[in-house]
C-alpha cells in the first residue's frame, strides 16, 4: 500500500511539474520570447533542465506539447456559442471567435511550425504535428446548414469554410490586411456565408 502510494505521488509530481513547464513555455511566449531556450523555461518554471528533458525528451516536443496545452487553456477561457438567431449574426460570432483564438495561439503556433519546419523528420515519430490547432470547426457550428446542401456541393462547401479559417489563411489575411482584424473578418464572413448558402 506504501509503495502504490509513493508511485501515484510521483506521478502526481510528474504531471503537475509537466503543466507548471507548459504553463511557463506559453508565459514566455506571451511576454514576447519568440524561442525560448530550455535555460528560459526551467528559470521560468522552477524545474530543473533535467527534468524537463525526461518529461519532453528534446526542445520541438516541448514547444509541441505547450501548443496543444494553450489551445486547451484558450478553450477554458474562451468557449464558443454561436447560439441561435439569423445565420449572418451566427457566422460574425464564429468568425469572431476563431480570430481571437488566433491572436492568443499566434505566437506559439508560429514557434511550433518554426520548429516542425526545422526538424529533419518533423517531429520524433517521423510525423509532422497536426496543423489544424483550432478545436472549434466551422462545419460542427453549422452542420445543420451544410446538411441543407446537395450531397455533390456539401463537401466542397465544407472543405472550402475550413480552408479559409486554419492557422496559415488567417496568417495569410492578416498580412494581405496589414494586420487589419476588422477587414480579415470582413473576407471571412463573406467567404463563410457564400459557402453556407451555396446552390443546393
Amino acid at each position: 500500500m506504501t509503495e502504490k502510494l509513493t508511485t501515484d505521488g510521483r506521478i502526481a509530481r510528474r504531471e503537475r511539474n509537466q503543466g507548471t513547464v507548459l504553463d511557463a513555455v506559453v508565459d514566455l511566449f506571451e511576454a514576447g520570447n519568440p524561442n525560448p531556450a530550455v535555460e528560459d523555461v526551467s528559470e521560468r518554471s522552477g524545474v530543473s533542465t533535467r527534468s524537463i528533458y525526461r518529461y519532453f525528451h528534446h526542445r520541438d516536443g516541448l514547444i509541441d506539447a505547450a501548443l496543444w496545452h494553450l489551445v486547451s487553456r484558450v478553450d477554458r477561457e474562451m468557449p464558443l456559442d454561436v447560439g441561435h438567431g439569423p445565420i449572418d449574426e451566427r457566422i460574425v460570432r464564429f468568425v469572431e471567435h476563431r480570430l481571437n483564438a488566433y491572436e492568443r495561439l499566434a505566437p506559439l503556433t508560429r514557434a511550433g511550425l518554426r520548429a516542425a519546419n526545422s526538424s529533419e523528420a518533423g517531429s520524433a515519430d517521423g510525423e509532422v504535428p497536426d496543423r489544424s490547432v483550432f478545436s472549434h470547426s466551422a462545419v460542427d457550428c453549422f452542420s445543420t446548414e451544410f446538411k441543407r446542401l446537395s450531397d455533390d456541393r456539401r463537401r466542397h462547401a465544407e472543405v472550402a469554410a475550413e480552408m479559409a479559417l486554419q492557422f496559415e489563411s488567417l496568417e495569410f489575411l492578416t498580412r494581405s490586411f496589414d494586420g487589419d482584424r476588422s477587414s480579415v473578418a470582413a473576407v471571412l464572413v463573406l467567404h463563410l456565408g457564400q459557402q453556407l448558402s451555396a446552390p443546393t
